[in-house]
């Protein structure tokens, strides 16, 4: 029996950016099973699917044999919030490892008082985030604030 791989079913991801359609379902090579051809997606774009920063996954999708696995019952609405809350948290992150940026950069130059300020500043950023995580319920990834 031959089977044919040229589908791929591409997961579902909850944190998706607004021009991703095609999660949750097969895309083919060609047009010949009536599915959405790979081609009319976002494909191969930095913001589309499987581009800049992209958390989708795919596999090979053969019709009739394959089992699509999850399924998220998700509005669209539900979903700009949950990418909304997933871009602020990257905010804080991102002005959290720059507080630790400057305070590197000022302890090195000597400047004990831009230290002190930007420790301050951390510290505001610190509590920002502890109460973004709470009152989101969001996990807070520390490995997102290191700097190197």
């Amino acid at each position: 029996m031959l089977i044919d791989t040229s589908r791929t079913f591409v997961f579902l991801l909850m944190r998706r950016r607004p021009p991703r359609s095609t999660q949750g379902r097969s895309s083919a090579a060609s047009d010949v099973y009536k599915r959405q051809p790979i081609s009319s997606t976002t494909y191969g774009q930095p913001a589309g699917l499987f581009g800049i920063n992209c958390g989708h996954r795919s596999k090979p999708f053969a019709p009739g044999i394959s089992v699509k696995g999850q399924k998220l019952d998700m509005t669209a609405d539900e979903n700009r919030e949950i990418y909304a809350q997933s871009q602020q948290q990257r905010r804080i992150e991102n002005q959290i490892r720059t507080s630790k940026r400057e305070i590197r950069k000022w302890e090195a130059a000597g400047d004990k008082q831009q230290v002190s300020r930007y420790k301050e500043q951390l510290a505001q950023n610190n509590a920002r985030m502890k109460e973004f995580i709470s009152e989101s319920g969001r996990t807070r990834r520390d490995n997102r604030e290191r700097i190197y």
